[in-house]
């Protein structure tokens, strides 16, 4: 059984937070608008680029490891707040960001982090896109999910 942890990259839907959050800025880039609203940034999240995680499944169905749980996580600590400020970097836009409360839920988790170990173990799995990779594809992808790169 396959446990995904918190999937991003090209294409992600606005209605999840890193989703909204690129949309916000690209349309900061663009002029539309003058600051990123978010909920709380303090949430900590293992966040893993939705590619890695269709290989790792690939992997689990061509070669079945034993029976078992297995997360697919990065393994690595994520605040929310790094992700806004790697959509602004990778953006190239600098914006204040205003916390709307109605943005937080009050059930949210604060930290969820997983091990990946034991996939890595039965089957060799590393990810191959790092958070900064996969947040400017995602801001190279735009908000539909279609590369707006410009030039070659």
């Amino acid at each position: 059984m396959a446990r995904p942890f918190q999937l991003l990259g090209p294409g992600i839907s606005s209605a999840l937070a890193p989703g909204a959050f690129r949309d916000q800025v690209i349309a900061v880039r663009e002029g539309r608008q003058t600051q990123v609203i978010t909920g709380r940034l303090d949430a900590v999240r293992d966040f893993l680029d939705v590619r890695d995680a269709a290989e790792a499944l690939w992997l689990m169905v061509a070669q079945p490891p034993e029976p078992g749980i297995y997360n697919l996580c990065s393994g690595i600590a994520v605040t929310m707040e790094d992700v806004v400020l790697g959509l602004m970097a990778a953006a190239g836009v600098e914006a204040p960001v205003a916390l709307d409360p109605q943005r937080s839920k009050p059930a949210d988790i604060p930290v969820m982090v997983g091990h990946p170990g034991k996939l890595r173990t039965a089957l060799g799995w590393l990810p191959r896109f790092s958070l900064p990779d996969s947040l400017n594809e995602m801001i190279q992808a735009g908000g539909d999910g279609h590369s707006v790169r410009r030039g070659g």
